[in-house]
C-alpha cells in the first residue's frame, strides 16, 4: 500500500472511523463507514427531492441511486474513481458494505441482559 494511502488510512481510524479494504471484480477498494451527520444530510436530500413525488416510483428508484453514489463517493478513500465509469454494480455493492461498516445491519448487535 502507498504511503500516501496508508496516512489517509490511519487519518480516518484516527477520526474514529472503521476503515476496511473490499475487493470487488479483481478491483480493491479502500473506504470508511458514514458518519452521523453525514447520514442525516442525505436523509435531509431524500426528503427534498422527494417532496412531492412520494408515490412516484421512478423517483424513489432515482433517489436510491444518487444515495448509493453519494454514499460511496464520500466514503471511499481508494482508489479516487470516476464513479460514472465504474461497472453499474460497484456503486451500490460499495455502498451496501459501507452502510454495513456502519451499523446498519442486526448482525452488529449484541445484546446482553443485565
Amino acid at each position: 500500500m502507498e504511503d500516501q494511502v496508508k496516512k489517509i488510512v490511519e487519518e480516518n481510524k484516527a477520526s474514529g472511523y472503521s476503515v476496511v479494504l473490499i475487493k470487488i471484480d479483481l478491483c480493491e477498494y479502500i473506504f470508511r463507514s458514514i458518519s452521523r451527520g453525514e447520514w442525516r444530510k442525505i436523509l435531509s436530500a431524500r426528503y427534498a427531492r422527494l417532496k412531492g413525488k412520494e408515490k412516484d416510483p421512478l423517483a424513489m428508484l432515482e433517489s436510491q441511486e444518487f444515495e448509493s453514489e453519494e454514499i460511496a463517493q464520500s466514503c471511499t478513500l481508494y482508489p479516487i474513481v470516476n464513479f460514472d465509469k465504474l461497472p453499474a454494480g460497484v456503486v451500490l455493492k460499495l455502498s451496501d458494505e459501507i452502510l454495513r461498516l456502519s451499523s446498519f445491519e442486526e448482525e452488529q448487535l449484541e445484546v446482553k441482559r443485565l
